[in-house]
């Protein structure tokens, strides 16, 4: 049978295309050879095109003889495009890799395969239609049999995919190298620590920059609290809250169960849980949650917790496996710093070193080399040689050289212990060996560079069976120890020192209180001799109010570290006390417990009696000794409590205020008064019970506080008692005072107010007594109240209704009573208030007085009266009138009163003899030398002085007639009864005898009737007003009266 015959492409395996462009020129040789057959030529062309690499074939020349259809494609030319390899980079935009440089011609690998070299290459980029396309190119020259170079095979792909896959593959393994770069350094710096709180702060911190933007929290079980409790947290989220010290709770908990199965928790979405303990907790922290269990040492210490914000979240395998390797790295460092911790305490007791020593001996090394000191084995044998089996690194800080010296020759060591120490360190050896008992001792060792050092060795000794005995222990450097402990005793020599010559008293206590050390100064202070107080407790000499208290205030803190200073009353031997200030600090033994009190004491009895009397002239009247009103608001509180508390406490509060004390303290001086209320302090005191109190709130008014009262009629029968001891005279200066109270008295009910209302209540049931004529009591009510309100709202009216012009003036006019001719005009104020309508002077000029509003009112009263006359002049000019204004006690005593009259007058324009000012009986007798100089300083300027209500008040003829008034205006209530009442009737006549014989004016008001009227003319009264004659008229009706020229017909 014929054999067949494989085409030369049949003739290439796969593998050889795998090794391109070797394959490729095997089947370009093929293709150029001049026996190929025409059928064979063209299949390997179909075969060449069929290839997804690029392929191209040039002459010896250069000239591009051939290019497959993936290398038109890639070129984007057509086969007959004709270029030669010096052309290729200029023409087909050909560059270097990462440059804007052509690509040389002649390091083309076309160009170098001219020349014999197989080149290939992977930096040219080609720049086609805007594109860089990245090229991998080989080419490889074709011989002849000669050896001669006839063509070259070039091929090259698009390697843009290759390139994307290699780029990606670099930046997949530098973040590797990263993540494990950053996960070494969180090892590392979880492993560098054996302080919890630093290795939770690293992981969290750490961990949460690996995962950003996840959250990272370490959750520790305490399963005897039955709770898991946050220890450490780092939080991307700005502003939020702290979770530290979140307690969650074990049981009912599914997460904790599953923990506790050491199974990993993973919740995707929060809002899906469904347990009622996690559903709590997601609604502050929602999200997702991955929680990873600590084992340390087969249980279950904790978890490590990380979170996500958003939700639904998947963990995805990284992030679990960072997590784990985290939590894996928290358990050894947990566990390390547990150990450490243990360790600690180990050596601070001294004598936990063996246990120490017989963990493992890896972790052991790690330990060892990382703390202060030596921890060594040493072996004293039967034989009396003797070794070290075991030093740590520490040796070399300590003695100054390494430890394989001493490993070798243990006698250095010995050498090396100074020789005063040297006997008794052996001893203290040789002792511990033969009574197993633990060994401890301090010596001093020279090292080689001659630096004398303290240290302290302790170990406890074991048996071995051969009769050995083994040391494991520890030897710590203490010379700094050593030099403190030098200096506390010069420092105790000095403190000594001072404490002996100092004034304070010094003293050293034990525990129990007795005094071990007390300075000389005991005997000037207390005059106890030393001895007589070492030994005893000092709560035999506090006074034994204070004892308790000293107790809890002064060595309670002391032994807690929280030294304060406290004052009390100290024994002298004569029995005395006296205050001291005392301040008590412990002292503090090697271990660091207190294992004695120091006192420092300084006799402030002087400071005490002054801060005694500043308090109580804090709380008491400078005057009569009496409380004041911050002693009183206090009692009064405590009174409001105890009836809150008590259903059958009843206590009352009288509010007393001496009438007329003012005339007492301005007639008979400023010290008589004082010396008035001193005495009515005094009676007061003597009538009330101890548990009462009574308080001066100032000037002259009295508080009294009844307690435990049972009614109403009680507080009466006291309040009697009060009067009619008020009703004995009180001699001031030699003469007789007798003096009255008003007063007013709040009782308390089932629910009392406060105590400042319980005050005002008592004040204005005190002024309702004032107002009823004084010399009486009143019990508060709800509608004084309301009343008391009512006059402050009407005040505050007032004082806007001046700034308002709401106030008006009404004129009453004053008639001749022979003629019947108007000869002026009273001025009469009236309020339109805007609510209340009109009000008469009655309902406000008392409150304008109280308030001082009324020298405003007054000025404006003269003013607008002086006006309207100065008008009623210019519109009548034959008539002759005068105004007449009222004056109140407060013009009187007002430095401007002259300058503002003068003022008016100018204003005006009219002459001081047209304005009569009226004033009061009971003004002229206030400083009566003040008021003669200013009414005489009115009579220069032509004012006119009327005494208004004549008859009424407390003048006196001693002095009536030095006073330049020019009339007397007899008070309407003599007036309205001189027909009914002959005692009424009397007066008047005297009263117009009285202003004949000084030569003065008599005018009579409210006269309403002619039978008055013709008894007044028969008096002799020239002058006259009253409803008989006219009303009081507003301006324009006074200007219609003066137009109809009014004489008021006398027959």
């Amino acid at each position: 049978m014929e054999r067949q015959h494989r085409s030369p492409v049949e003739q290439i395996s796969p593998e050889d295309w795998e090794n391109t462009p070797a394959s490729v020129k095997r089947l370009v040789d093929v293709l150029l050879s001049s026996s190929t057959a025409a059928g064979q030529e063209s299949h390997l062309i179909q075969f060449l095109d069929a290839t997804p690499i690029g392929i191209a074939v040039h002459d010896a020349t250069g000239q591009l003889t051939y290019i497959n259809q993936a290398g038109q494609t890639i070129l984007s030319i057509d086969r007959a495009y004709q270029v030669s390899t010096d052309q290729l980079s200029e023409v087909f935009q050909v560059y270097r890799q990462g440059t804007q440089k052509l690509y040389p011609a002649e390091s083309l690998p076309s160009t170098l395969a001219l020349a014999g070299q197989v080149v290939g290459v992977d930096d040219l980029e080609l720049h086609r239609r805007g594109q860089v396309i990245p090229l991998e190119v080989w080419a490889s020259p074709i011989f002849d049999a000669q050896g001669e170079v006839t063509h070259t095979i070039a091929t090259f792909q698009d390697i843009s995919a290759r390139r994307q896959l290699e780029t990606e593959r670099k930046r997949y393994e530098q973040e590797q190298l990263q993540r494990e770069q950053s996960l070494n350094r969180v090892f590392q710096s979880i492993r560098n620590s054996l302080d919890l709180n630093t290795i939770f702060t690293t992981a969290t911190e750490e961990t949460a920059q690996l995962l950003k933007p996840l959250n990272c929290f370490v959750v520790q079980y305490l399963p005897e609290q039955g709770i898991w409790q946050h220890v450490a947290e780092f939080n991307h989220e700005p502003g939020s809250a702290s979770t530290i010290g979140l307690e969650i709770p074990d049981a009912d908990n599914p997460f904790a169960a599953q923990l506790k199965q050491l199974q990993t928790v993973r919740v995707e979405d929060t809002s899906q849980v469904d347990d009622k303990i996690n559903r709590e907790l997601a609604r502050d922290t929602p999200g997702a949650w991955l929680l990873i269990p600590l084992v340390i040492e087969g249980q279950l210490w904790g978890s490590f917790t990380v979170t996500a914000v958003q939700r639904p979240f998947t963990w995805n395998h990284n992030q679990v496996q960072l997590a784990q390797a985290v939590a894996a790295q928290l358990e050894v460092a947990i566990h390390q710093a547990n150990l450490y911790q243990q360790l600690q305490m180990e050596l601070a007791e001294r004598c936990q070193a063996e246990a120490a020593l017989r963990e493992s001996e890896s972790r052991f090394q790690n330990i060892a080399a990382n703390i202060p000191g030596i921890i060594y084995g040493y072996r004293f044998c039967a034989d009396g040689s003797d070794q070290f089996t075991y030093i740590s690194s520490g040796f070399c800080e300590v003695y100054g050289f390494e430890p394989d010296e001493a490993l070798q020759d243990s006698s250095i060591i010995w050498q090396m212990t100074h020789p005063d120490d040297l006997e008794r360190l052996k001893q203290s050896v040789i002792e511990s060996y033969q009574t197993l008992q633990r060994w401890r001792c301090q010596y001093r060792v020279m090292t080689p560079a001659g630096q004398l050092k303290w240290l302290e060795g302790v170990s406890r000794p074991t048996r071995q069976p051969n009769g050995d005995v083994i040391w494991d222990g520890l030897i710590i450097d203490i010379s700094d120890r050593k030099q403190v402990e030098v200096a506390l005793q010069e420092s105790e020599a000095r403190y000594r020192l001072l404490a002996e010559n100092m004034n304070d008293l010094v003293c050293l206590h034990d525990l129990e209180g007795h005094y071990l050390y007390v300075s000389p100064s005991c005997e000037t202070l207390l005059g106890y001799r030393q001895d007589e107080m070492l030994g005893q407790v000092p709560f035999n000499f506090f006074h034994p109010d204070d004892q308790g208290r000293i107790y809890q205030e002064a060595f309670i803190p002391a032994l807690s570290g929280e030294p304060r200073p406290i004052t009390y009353r100290m024994r002298q031997k004569s029995g005395n006390y006296i205050w001291f200030e005392t301040l008590t600090k412990p002292i503090f033994g090697q271990t660091g417990q207190i294992v004695q009190l120091q006192t420092t004491s300084r006799d402030v009895t002087e400071r005490i009696q002054v801060q005694e009397q500043l308090k109580y002239d804090a709380l008491h009247d400078a005057l009569t000794g009496l409380p004041n009103r911050l002693l009183l608001m206090e009692r009064l509180e405590l009174a409001i409590h105890r009836a809150q508390r008590l259903p059958g406490y009843h206590f009352a509060v009288l509010f007393l205020d001496l009438d007329r004390f003012k005339i007492i303290n301005d007639s008979l001086g400023h010290l008589a008064g004082d010396q008035l209320l001193t005495a009515v302090a005094e009676k007061l005191c003597s009538t009330l019970r101890d548990i009462d109190l009574v308080a001066r709130l100032g000037g002259d008014e009295f508080v009294i506080l009844l307690e435990e009262v049972k009614d109403i009629q009680e507080i009466i029968k006291f309040v009697d008692e009060i009067f009619a001891g008020l009703q004995i005279p009180i001699l001031i200066a030699g003469c007789e005072v007798y003096i009255t109270a008003s007063i007013g008295i709040v009782f308390s009910d089932d629910k009392p107010a406060q105590a400042s209302h319980l005050l005002r209540n008592a004040d204005i049931a005190m002024y309702r007594a004032k107002a009823k004529g004084k010399d009486r009591y009143e019990i508060f009510n709800m509608e004084m109240h309301a009343q008391a309100l009512n006059r402050l709202h009407l005040e505050n009216d007032l004082r806007r209704a001046v700034e308002r012009q709401e106030l008006i003036l009404h004129y009453q006019p004053i008639l001749a009573l022979d003629t019947g001719h108007i000869v002026g005009f009273e001025t009469l104020v009236r309020w339109k208030h805007p609510i209340q309508g009109l009000k008469f002077p009655a309902d406000f000029i008392a409150m304008a007085e109280e308030t001082g509003l009324i020298t405003h009112i007054d000025i404006w009263a003269i003013s607008m009266a002086c006006h309207q006359l100065a008008k009623w002049q210019a519109a009548f000019p034959g008539t002759k009138m005068k105004v007449s204004v009222n004056l109140s006690a407060h013009d009187l005593r007002r430095s401007n009163l002259l300058e503002d009259i003068d003022n008016v007058l100018a204003q005006a324009n009219i002459d001081g003899c047209c304005l009569c000012l009226e004033i009061t009986e009971s003004m002229l007798i206030e400083d009566i030398e003040s008021t003669i100089k200013l009414l005489n300083q009115l009579k220069e300027r032509g004012v006119q002085i009327l005494i208004d209500d004549f008859g009424t008040g407390y003048s006196s003829l001693s002095y009536l007639h030095r006073l330049p008034v020019d009339s007397l205006k007899v008070d309407r209530s003599f007036v309205n009864q001189i027909q009914v009442d002959n005692r009424n009737a009397k007066i008047v006549e005297t009263i117009a005898s009285l202003s004949v014989s000084l030569g003065l004016d008599a005018i009579a008001e409210g006269i309403e009737t002619p039978k008055q009227l013709k008894r007044l003319q028969k008096l002799g009264y020239k002058f006259g007003q009253g409803y008989l004659f006219s009303q009081p008229l507003t301006h324009k009706e006074v200007e219609i009266l003066l137009g109809s020229q009014y004489c008021y017909n006398l027959r």
